[in-house]
């Protein structure tokens, strides 16, 4: 069975409408703007007039509507606006009364749609025309922090009322060119922002873009079972999705002529209000330091029972599968040779290797034969120590290896 639209399942209209101050303040806002004499009285014969007027006035609307080119935005607005009035009109006063509050933020609102109800059937060019700039409005966001801006957009979400189609068709000329001033200034600042905002995002870009070798390390990491629960699963696919967010739009030639009829740019749609992501940038920056240094802490333990058991064979060639792993330089790659293990870096560049035995030999070095639990944590810093200057050695850098850069804005 199909399901109905609430809208469209409305009982046959009642003319009991004053049975509550609430309806009775509605009746008045839909007379009102239906443009008809408010009574000092409101009986059953008045409420009934209301009543039947605003469903004749949304009858003629739909009729209006219907021959109205389809496809565009403006006249999905009028229509939707008719059907939702026209479903107050078809409601007994119950309904109505939590129709209304479900569908209209204030009083306002309600006068507003039921004043286009009545204006599409006197004047449909004039009301589509109101329509178009209101979306417009509406969907031109923007920030409290661009004060002159902002108090403009509110003065034109006043002005832009259906009334002027009908009522006060001399003001039309007056809200036109309102509004086309606002819409020139907001072109003007949505268009330098276009511009700063992918300018800032294409720096955020290259950034993340030299986080993939550690993301790629850390997923080594956690395919070795050893190491235990693998951390941070979530973090490539959250990088994958920033990298696309923050891959550039290609609008930014001709763009404001492309605002001619949206508020936003039609690629990326971004707003005023939307800033560069670095927040989610560092974010992800963070927490995939906090997941590699978490499995280096680990990989530290495997090389502590090393040297704890004093044992080669399968402890070693896993050991050096979570170094290599680890991949702690961002420029080694790792091969095994029959002639023992290695950590091998890029030939091309003329890296030096570094050898696993001789880094464990040094570590072995350095603590008693008799080692204790009380030797564990210094065991496991001096291994971590050991091997990332190993590993800056191979890559010919000398110097300590400087932090991931912030994502912080400029």
């Amino acid at each position: 069975m199909e399901k109905l639209d609430p809208l469209d399942a409305a009982p046959p209209p009642s003319v009991d409408l004053l049975t509550s101050k609430e309806a009775q303040t509605y009746l008045k806002i839909i007379a009102s703007g239906l443009r008809m004499p408010i009574p000092a009285q409101l009986d059953d014969e008045a409420a009934a007039a209301i009543h039947q007027a605003l469903n004749h006035a949304c009858v003629e609307a739909s009729k209006v509507i219907s021959q109205m080119a389809s496809g565009s935005k403006e006249r999905d607005v009028l229509e939707q606006t008719v059907k939702r009035v026209n479903a107050l009109g078809s409601a007994d006063v119950s309904r109505a009364v939590e129709l209304i509050k479900s569908l209209y933020a204030n009083p306002v609102e309600l006068a507003e749609e039921v004043i286009c109800s009545r204006a599409v059937t006197q004047d449909p060019a004039a009301t589509m025309e109101i329509a178009k700039m209101r979306l417009f409005v509406e969907g031109a966001e923007v920030p409290l922090s661009m004060q002159e801006l902002y108090t403009d957009r509110v003065a034109q979400r006043e002005d832009l009322s259906y009334s002027i189609a009908v009522d006060y068709p001399h003001s039309f000329a007056g809200v036109r060119s309102r509004f086309q001033l606002f819409k020139q200034r907001y072109q003007r600042a949505y268009a330098v922002h276009h511009r700063s905002y992918w300018s800032e995002t294409a720096h955020i870009h290259s950034k993340l873009l030299t986080l993939n070798p550690r993301i790629k390390a850390l997923g080594s990491l956690n395919g070795l079972a050893e190491l235990g629960t693998p951390l941070g699963l979530a973090l490539a696919e959250r990088s994958d999705t920033l990298m696309a967010k923050t891959a550039g739009c290609l609008s930014n030639d001709g763009l404001e002529t492309a605002l001619q009829d949206a508020p936003a740019c039609s690629a990326c749609g971004i707003t005023l209000a939307s800033g560069p992501p670095y927040t989610e940038a560092e974010e992800l920056r963070i927490e995939l330091d906090q997941a590699l240094a978490s499995q280096l802490q680990r990989l530290s333990g495997q090389a502590v029972q090393y040297i704890l058991n004093q044992r080669s064979g399968d402890n070693v060639e896993r050991f050096l599968e979570v170094v290599q792993a680890s991949d702690l330089a961002g420029a080694c790659r790792c091969s095994k040779r029959r002639t023992g293990w290695l950590l091998e870096a890029d030939a091309d560049r003329g890296e030096r290797p570094v050898r696993l035995q001789p880094l464990l030999d040094r570590i072995a070095q350095t603590y008693p034969a008799d080692i204790g639990e009380k030797d564990i944590d210094s065991i496991v810093q001096d291994t971590k120590r050991l091997i990332e200057e190993s590993l800056r050695a191979a890559v010919g850098n000398s110097s300590k290896q400087p932090q991931q850069e912030s994502f912080s804005s400029q």
